[in-house]
């Protein structure tokens, strides 16, 4: 589906090592329990046990802390260039985060990933918005998902909501995140499928706010 243009791209290469991202992952177990005073996860049993692609909202620069905090196991975030310097860097490396990047083969290192059982996590908006606006979701994603179908490997795709608050009655930050159903994604154009994925994050939205975008 991709291969003419693959060809062309730099291979990404897998930076988590056991020690390094045990370490990490610990500290953000820690991080995460301090700075939060309530964590809240709905439908986690919907998130499957191997490999799949999870789209989620992109409103603080937390969603990345707190998807790891959810899944708490090797993972792989498509994230900025832009994050992945200096020490933050090195430690969002270690945790599984790879450029998104047209100079790399983006399709086959996830395609890679997620037949070794580890998750593929995108941000489909490609920004932080944190005006609780849902931006139209570029095509990453998707085209990762229908690489996937082609080559019959069954991948699930599980949207999430993300959602960060400030209580008063507990006196600090509290982040409630919501798992939908994980679902098989159909061959269709991924134009078609991103906005698929973009109304299914959209309704989780909608379920933690009460607003109807």
């Amino acid at each position: 589906m991709f291969n003419s243009k693959v060809k062309k791209r730099k291979n990404l290469k897998d930076n988590k090592s056991f020690l390094r991202f045990t370490f990490w992952n610990f500290i953000n177990q820690i991080v995460m329990r301090v700075h939060f005073k309530k964590i809240s996860v709905i439908g986690k049993q919907n998130l499957p046990d191997g490999a799949f692609i999870l789209v989620a909202n992109h409103s603080s620069r937390w969603d990345g802390l707190s998807v790891q905090f959810l899944l708490n196991r090797r993972a792989n975030y498509m994230v900025s260039p832009n994050e992945m310097r200096g020490l933050q860097g090195r430690a969002v490396k270690s945790v599984g985060a790879f450029p998104a990047s047209s100079r790399h083969d983006l399709v086959s290192f996830s395609l890679e990933r997620l037949l070794k059982k580890e998750p593929i996590v995108v941000f489909p908006e490609g920004n932080i918005f944190n005006d609780s606006v849902l931006r139209p979701f570029k095509k990453g994603a998707a085209k990762i998902a229908l690489e996937a179908a082609s080559r019959n490997h069954n991948i699930p795709i599980v949207p999430l909501a993300i959602e960060y608050n400030f209580d008063p009655e507990i006196g600090g930050h509290s982040v409630v995140m919501r798992v939908g159903q994980a679902y098989l994604p159909s061959i269709c154009e991924a134009p078609t499928l991103a906005k698929e994925m973009h109304l299914k994050v959209q309704v989780l939205k909608e379920e933690l706010t009460g607003k109807v975008a």
